[in-house]
């Protein structure tokens, strides 16, 4: 009844097409065609940040320091052939690209190549059992996702205790404390011990660090392996703002996501190769179960939030713990969100738990949906084939998937997926869930394999097994009048089995407790702070600070004094702190505030200062200083005045609170001469609760090292 031979003869033939088109996209030619300003050229083999970056002769050395240079219009480009240990952040209006001859620019989440005798040491040896332990003494990496062995040959599994908010403890028996010397019972197991996670809140992912053990009974992994590289909880790619292009570059070993953005316009990515991201531990669930008690996470290429204008093309990715590609957001979130004009084009995706994944769901009162969504020429295979098999829920793997069905309804039109390849999956091949007619795609060209009596398809509100009627669900019910369906043998869950062949003893020197080692220079600071320049009113030069020092006083120097950089950040309302004002509050002083900044709103009702009556906040109402001396609110980047009046003999204020509804990239205060003010204090985003004092503020741990 199934002719199982046709089905792998079109296996075959997709391996070789899937082979050239890789091979393709490896060595894709930069394409530069949109940039209008200035090339700048970085080299970790050739750079270094005293040159200025404007030939192939004169690169810088830190991608940074580029991106710091580059404006709107401008290009950075990476020496092919380098590799980048530096996740970054893209500034808005800028390409990133390659220049030079081979293989594409690498960006390594990893930090370090872990195979190395000196960087392991044994901490538990069973002679019974032949299990020997090893702590790696790098205790400074984010929350390790994975960690791969000899150029991805094989990687190790993550054992993940359930957190009590406190402690690890055991799923199962939450009294008792979690011991990884039990807890790794099989070779290659990891346990990072993590410990800042805190159960059910995601938090700073700088803070989440701490020891590493790995099992490995085959002796000192520095000597049996050649290459050891990590999944660190850290972005590849931060995306900061709109117009940004990432081309002809390759992230990989990247335990968050290969490049992640959130409410962009005109963001594209092409002719990359993104592989072996994700794992990390998004939150932990204090409440949960052996199967839900941790949300790990690591998408390829993810959009959170809304997009307009979002291009994937020509790329290559693969091995992606959630998600090769995605455009998501939380049904829950009572906000507006529009997901329009996204293309997912002439892509080879493969072998993550979900190839292609997308969600959003309608909320009564709020603008969500999307319009002109097109899948093209894209093959997705082999889902749930690869290390994110390694999950706690254990099923849901697909070549494309649409959120839970009944929650997520993805009101989206003008929906479109052609000829397009959906080749095997471990449990479903095609999961495309919507009540709503109107918003199910128009299905065109496809080629479906699966194995029979495997899940083929969730499509609209109606649930199908891969069986003899299946050629009559894609004509019929998913309207692919055109489509092509091959059949194979039943696939199983995935099984890995990856066996060490080399052995080496255990020596005296490898019992020996290594010292620590320093922090690196990129994990001095968290990972999503663009360094952009600010204008200063008194002369319109530019001026940035330097956010390397202990002390927030020494980190200004002559007359950068009041210059300073702030996150790009999303939110509605983002809500910012100015810390290191005068320990004596100020009286009677006009205070203006300026921002680098942008807003679709009109300024009068963008722009808000939080009145308190206490010696922290601005007295004297909500008129205290929410006045505002120019800029349009027309959503372009624009210099915005406001104006701070501490009022009356007896208002003061400490501290300032400042609401914008917009994207802020930097602020400075001056006087009503233009002069700058109180040179300690500068602005930041309050993703805490405010400083009481300088003193507190000394003692805070800076954002950023430029």
């Amino acid at each position: 009844m199934f002719d199982f031979e046709k089905g792998r003869k079109k296996i075959a033939e997709l391996d070789a097409l899937e082979e050239k088109r890789i091979n393709e996209i490896r060595n894709t030619e930069s394409d530069l065609s949109g940039v209008t300003g200035k090339h700048i050229y970085v080299s970790v083999s050739e750079g270094n940040d005293s040159n200025d970056g404007l030939s192939e002769d004169t690169p810088l050395y830190s991608i940074r320091k580029a991106t710091m240079t580059a404006l709107p219009g401008d290009a950075v480009l990476l020496r092919r052939g380098d590799l980048f240990r530096t996740p970054f952040m893209a500034k808005p209006g800028v390409t990133y690209s390659a220049y030079g001859k081979g293989e594409k620019p690498i960006i390594y989440g990893s930090p370090k190549n872990g195979a190395c005798p000196d960087d392991w040491f044994l901490v538990y040896e069973n002679k019974e059992t032949g299990a020997l332990i090893w702590q790696y003494r790098n205790t400074h990496m984010t929350d390790v996702g994975a960690i791969f062995f000899n150029d991805c040959e094989g990687w190790g599994r993550k054992e993940l205790p359930a957190c009590d908010g406190a402690r690890f403890v055991y799923a199962k028996d939450k009294s008792r404390e979690y011991d990884f010397t039990v807890s790794l019972d099989e070779d290659l197991k990891y346990f990072h011990a993590a410990n800042s996670i805190v159960c059910g809140k995601e938090i700073d992912a700088a803070a989440s660090t701490g020891p590493l053990y790995l099992r490995c009974d085959n002796g000192n992994p520095g000597k049996v392996f050649n290459s050891i590289e990590f999944n660190p909880k850290v972005h590849g790619i931060k995306i900061g703002g709109d117009n940004i292009t990432i081309d002809n570059i390759c992230i990989k070993y990247c335990g968050a996501h290969g490049i992640s953005a959130g409410n962009v316009k005109n963001f594209t990515v092409r002719n990359c190769e993104i592989g072996w991201i994700g794992g990390s531990i998004q939150s932990y669930n204090a409440n949960g179960t052996s199967g839900n008690f941790a949300t790990r996470y690591g998408n390829g290429v993810e959009v959170y939030g809304s997009c307009d204008g979002y291009v994937i093309d020509n790329c290559y990715i693969y091995q992606c713990y959630d998600a090769g590609v995605t455009h998501q957001y939380s049904y829950l979130s009572r906000s507006n969100c529009r997901m329009d004009h996204i293309r997912y084009t002439n892509c080879i995706l493969t072998d993550s738990v979900y190839n292609i994944e997308y969600f959003l769901g309608l909320v009564e009162g709020f603008d969500r949906g999307g319009k002109d969504i097109l899948f093209k020429n894209t093959m997705c295979r082999r889902a749930g084939y690869g290390f994110g098999s390694d999950r706690p829920n254990g099923h849901n793997q697909e070549n494309i998937r649409s959120g839970t069905a009944g929650v997520t309804n993805n009101p989206f039109t003008d929906y479109r997926i052609e000829n397009c390849v959906f080749d095997r999956s471990v449990y479903e091949n095609v999961q495309i869930n919507t009540p709503f007619e109107e918003s199910l795609p128009k299905m065109s060209g496809n080629i479906y394999i699966q194995g029979v009596g495997n899940k083929f398809c969730y499509f609209g509100t109606t649930s199908k097994n891969t069986d003899e009627d299946t050629e009559n669900v894609v004509k019929d019910m998913m309207g692919d009048k055109d489509g092509e369906v091959y059949f194979v043998e039943n696939i199983p869950y995935y099984q890995y089995d990856y066996k060490v062949n080399s052995k080496v003893p255990v020596t005296d020197e490898d019992r020996v407790v290594k010292e620590d080692f320093e922090v690196p220079e990129k994990e001095e600071s968290r990972e999503i702070l663009p360094p952009f320049y600010i204008r200063s009113m008194n002369n319109g030069d530019l001026y940035y600070s330097k956010r390397d020092c202990e002390d927030i006083t020494e980190c200004l120097e002559g007359d950068m004094k009041y210059a300073h950089i702030i996150p790009v950040c999303h939110k509605s309302f983002m809500l910012l702190d100015c810390i290191g004002l005068p320990e004596t509050p100020i009286t009677d002083r006009k205070v203006y505030i300026k921002l680098l900044a942008r807003s679709n709103r009109p300024l009068e009702s963008a722009v808000k200062l939080h009145t308190m009556t206490d010696v922290y906040g601005i007295k004297g109402g909500s008129g205290a200083g929410s006045a505002t001396e120019n800029g349009k609110g027309n959503g372009e980047w624009e210099e915005i005045i406001i104006k701070i009046t501490a009022g009356a003999d007896s208002a003061s204020f400490r501290q300032i609170h400042l609401y914008f509804a917009g994207t802020i990239n930097g602020t400075a205060l001056f006087d009503e001469n233009g002069k700058p003010l109180y040179p300690d204090a500068y602005f930041d985003v309050a993703a805490w609760a405010p400083f009481p004092n300088l003193e507190s503020a000394k003692n805070f741990r800076l954002i950023d090292n430029i």
